[in-house]
């Protein structure tokens, strides 16, 4: 917020340009500079604030465990918010029920230039509040906040990741009201995601509709995480027949409940839904993606590409995970025509894009060394292994070996880098088949080269001894999420980065943007390719 705000957009734009610049990929894509918003304060529609020990109503502090910075003067969200959390710091402030929240989760909504109204959720960890308690104090929030329209509450698990619990309950009020986005007034709910920024969810809106109209009359659009439905709403206005695909029910609920011409609205997990839609061969003309920070899972991406679309438009939050799916997708089938930016949470360091996409087959790599009967050859990540005679860790990256059929295999050395769970020994071998080097420390696991028998071998080693790759099926479930939601991680940080042909000069491969852009999430500095095991 210290920057004047061209230096903001300028920023937002590099940061833009160091994404796209880690994948060969995306070279080609047209990069659209940071269009700015207006206004860039009292903006914000949704606030999700959490509350602190001794009453604070904030976020959470940068750099410390859960320690909530009181924000009583905030200068992004809309004014109707800002009178409402005055009034809650009263109930704060003191003793009390207020006191045993976890956070509060206040959204506003406003339609046909009425006054703006507030949908309040109190979220509370499991058995901190009884429901009489929070009845009461909700009562008297509305009386003392006449903006407040409806209170619900949400429980969650101590220590939960996400803010909100699977359930919320409608304590007193109404549990929707109309609000306009864009050119459409969809049905604001408790919990349902909204963009942050009025005039910048118009500003998507209208490409995502100018990519349909671009299709001809009457396409057939896939819209995966939906939301309360703003952009099917307006494509379905724009003539298009819309499938409109969001796991939150509620919102899935009030869409149905409007009954608008062209729209199907799905209660449903994208990824699953979008797989088994390729699976029975189905295909659309337009598929619309709006993901969380962390993107698309692998599988999604493949099934996108499985639908056969004729375009794709992803709009998202967060550049490195989008520039991670565009490379995937390029690979699928889908390449990146145009990315433009937009600021969407102005005088924060966040800034929004959205990606058009159209059908392009993608090339197939040249082999890096190629002797009688064999070929070295590059791996994608996710790409499927083939018949390679010593392919990287599945799903894993870097060379390999290929070989005619019923060529025997030449003597060869391979090393990889790899970040393995927790802290190994500076060196090691595993049962004499792999030996490794240590070659940094980040956030308590470890990064290391390693050499031996076969990838999958060495990865399997790694495992038995309690150190298993990180994003490797080995690796247990909430370490494996962990590293998908924070840091990008979506395959086995496994990377096959040298293979020499007994005889032969050694292949080298430079690191991949998404295991580059999980190291600097991690604060870790990039080995030294030349150290060895």
């Amino acid at each position: 917020m210290g920057l004047r705000y061209p230096e903001q957009l300028a920023r937002k734009t590099a940061r833009l340009e160091h994404a796209r610049g880690r994948y060969p990929e995306l070279a080609r894509a047209t990069l659209v500079g940071v269009a700015p918003a207006e206004p860039a304060l009292g903006y914000r529609t949704r606030v999700k604030w959490m509350v602190g020990e001794r009453g604070e109503l904030g976020l959470y502090a940068r750099g410390e465990d859960h320690v909530v910075a009181d924000i009583p003067g905030c200068l992004v969200v809309d004014p109707a918010i800002g009178d409402a959390a005055r009034a809650l710091r009263s109930f704060l402030a003191k003793e009390g029920p207020a006191r045993r929240l976890r956070a509060i989760d206040i959204r506003l909504a406003r339609a046909a230039r009425e006054r703006a109204r507030l949908l309040l959720t109190l979220v509370s960890e499991q058995g901190a509040l009884a429901e009489p308690e929070v009845v009461a104090l909700a009562r008297e929030i509305q009386l003392r906040c006449p903006a407040v329209a409806g209170v619900a509450w949400n429980e969650t698990r101590k220590n939960a990741v996400q803010v909100l619990g699977a359930r919320t309950k409608l304590l007193v009020g109404v549990s929707a009201l109309p609000d306009d986005v864009g050119t459409s007034t969809i049905t604001a709910t408790f919990g349902a995601f909204v963009q942050a920024h009025r005039g910048q969810a118009a500003a998507i809106e209208r490409v995502v509709v100018d990519a349909a109209r671009a299709l001809g009359r009457a396409p057939r659009v896939l819209e995966l995480f939906s939301g309360a439905g703003a952009f099917a709403i307006a494509l379905a206005r724009a003539g298009a027949t819309v499938d409109a695909v969001e796991s939150h029910e509620p919102a899935v609920a009030e869409l149905d409940r409007q009954a608008i011409a062209g729209i199907r609205a799905h209660a449903a997990d994208a990824d699953a839904f979008t797989r088994a839609a390729a699976q029975r061969g189905e295909s659309w003309d337009l598929v619309v993606v709006d993901p969380p920070r962390r993107g698309l899972p692998p599988a999604l991406r493949e099934a996108i590409a499985a639908v056969r679309p004729r375009a794709a438009v992803y709009v998202s939050c967060d550049p490195e995970t989008l520039a991670r799916d565009l490379a995937h997708l390029a690979r699928a089938g889908l390449a990146t025509v145009e990315i433009r930016g937009l600021d969407m949470i102005p005088q924060t360091d966040e800034v929004e894009a959205v990606a058009i996409l159209a059908p392009a087959p993608a090339p197939a790599p040249p082999p890096r060394d190629k002797g009688d009967k064999w070929s070295v050859v590059e791996v994608a990540a996710h790409a499927p292994a083939g018949n390679l005679a010593l392919p990287p860790l599945a799903g894993a990256s870097g060379l390999a070996l290929e070989l005619e059929r019923g060529a025997s295999r030449p003597t060869t050395r391979w090393s990889a880098l790899a970040l393995v769970k927790g802290v190994v020994h500076k060196r090691g071998s595993l049962r004499g088949r792999a030996r490794y080097v240590r070659l940094a420390v980040a956030s308590g696991h470890s990064l290391i080269r390693i050499e031996g028998s076969t990838p999958a071998q060495a990865a399997s080693d790694l495992a038995s001894i309690g150190h298993p790759v990180l994003g490797d099926k080995r690796c247990d479930p909430p370490t494996l999420r962990h590293f998908f939601d924070k840091h990008g991680l979506d395959r086995p940080f496994w990377h096959t980065d040298e293979l020499e042909i007994e005889g032969r000069s050694p292949v080298t491969s430079p690191l991949p943007g998404d295991l580059a852009q999980v190291l600097e999430s991690l604060g870790a500095e990039f080995p030294d390719p030349r150290q060895k095991s």
